[in-house]
């Protein structure tokens, strides 16, 4: 569906996705902080498609809005009218043991918590495979993870020692743990528990 966008993804480029004040939908498409491609509308799914028949085409000018739709045309347009954002590159080479390329799609998402923005990753074969993702029903069956666990743990993704902590909450295969300290976000394959901690453990 969005050849384009994932050609550009190859090709080195950044695609990002925001509200704007007025909230109107933005995807730009960028290569070195400069901007190669450019989409917006109220609704997200057409932006992406504007974005997608702007790269690499420097002569295509669609639409511009001053005010995007209040209204959410799909889950992945909640996320962004809520004040999401997302930002998607192109990884090569092994992936986490997968031996697969593919496009990493990370959902900012406010932790109201600690007023920072934390991300939620996403992995397909390309954009759409990652951005269809978000749109999956939860699941929160797992036989690995279970929400209440006090575990000792690492998060492989960035080498991150979590240390202890509890483990609240199961989005698919994302798995929040919060500490003393600080709050990770991480995809299961990214989380090593070390040692499981009986209910109660100081």
């Amino acid at each position: 569906m969005y050849e384009n966008l994932d050609r550009a993804l190859q090709d080195g480029c950044v695609v990002r996705a925001f509200r704007s004040g007025g909230g109107v939908r933005v995807v730009r498409v960028e290569r070195d902080e400069n901007l190669v491609g450019y989409g917006e509308h109220p609704h997200i799914e057409e932006a992406l498609e504007l974005a997608n028949r702007s790269y690499p085409d420097p002569n295509f000018e669609g639409d511009y809005y001053f005010t995007g739709s209040p209204q959410a045309s799909s889950k992945l347009d909640a996320h962004l009218l809520r004040g999401r954002k997302f930002r998607a590159v192109y990884l090569r080479g092994d992936f986490q043991g997968q031996g697969s390329h593919g496009v990493m799609l990370r959902l900012s998402c406010l932790d109201l918590r600690t007023c920072k923005y934390v991300d939620y990753p996403f992995f397909g074969e390309t954009l759409e495979q990652s951005l269809k993702q978000i749109e999956e029903p939860l699941n929160t069956n797992n036989d690995k993870f279970h929400e209440g666990d006090l575990v000792r743990a690492k998060c492989l993704c960035g080498c991150k020692t979590i240390g202890e902590g509890q483990i609240v909450s199961i989005y698919k295969k994302l798995i929040t743990v919060h500490t003393e300290s600080h709050t990770i976000i991480t995809e299961e394959p990214f989380l090593e528990i070390i040692q499981r901690l009986p209910i109660g453990a100081e």
